[in-house]
């Protein structure tokens, strides 16, 4: 039976059967703090694009001091477009802070997650600060699978089984995951992480040179 469960999960173990039953527990309890964090990263994740959405429809030049003036003006004749970003902005930056900062940070890291996330930013500066968000989801993301893991729970089985209800939270892991391989790549002289076709690709030419070789 050990040796059929090892094949079916190579991470099997008769000692790590007992504890997964209890560290899954913690990680469906939506009470618990990992629970919790999950529920932002994914809420931010599925939210992030319509946010950006808004801010992207302002239209804003390269100059803050003009959008300034510029969405005052609107907020004041009735336009949506500031306060959808605002409200986006609102509502968004402090789900970010609890996906990364467990328990949430304090009142300073969201009133500062608010203030990075300005409806008056030039075009540059709100893609620099929305790509900073998703890196750091990413990131944050990653660690929760390092998480995972020490649980000893199945580390192929985080992403569709913590985040494959949301797409969104999925490519941020993605993104982060391939990040993080090519980092590594680079560090032992290549230039990218080499894919799993690639790596198919280097078998396939092995057998082909042993073959002949024979």
């Amino acid at each position: 039976a050990s040796a059929r469960a090892k094949e079916l999960d190579p991470t099997w173990s008769a000692s790590d059967s007992i504890a997964r039953p209890d560290a899954l527990k913690k990680w469906t309890n939506p009470d618990s703090n990992v629970s919790k964090q999950v529920r932002s990263h994914i809420t931010a994740a599925n939210s992030i694009a319509d946010v950006k959405e808004a801010y992207m429809a302002l239209q804003n030049g390269n100059t803050p001091l003009f959008n300034e003036i510029r969405n005052s003006f609107r907020e004041k004749t009735g336009s949506d477009l500031p306060i959808n970003a605002k409200t986006g902005a609102m509502l968004l930056g402090p789900e970010i802070i609890k996906s990364i900062i467990p328990g949430g940070g304090g009142v300073t890291e969201r009133l500062e997650a608010q203030h990075l996330m300005g409806v008056n930013l030039s075009p540059k500066q709100a893609e620099a600060v929305f790509k900073t968000l998703e890196d750091f989801q990413g990131n944050s993301l990653k660690a929760l699978e390092t998480d995972w893991t020490r649980a000893k729970l199945p580390k192929d089985q985080f992403r569709e089984r913590v985040l494959g209800g949301s797409p969104a939270a999925q490519e941020l892991y993605d993104r982060a995951t391939k990040h993080q391989e090519d980092r590594a790549a680079r560090s032992v002289g290549l230039k990218t992480a080499p894919t799993k076709d690639d790596l198919e690709e280097e078998m396939k030419r092995r057998r082909s040179e042993e073959h002949t070789s024979e």
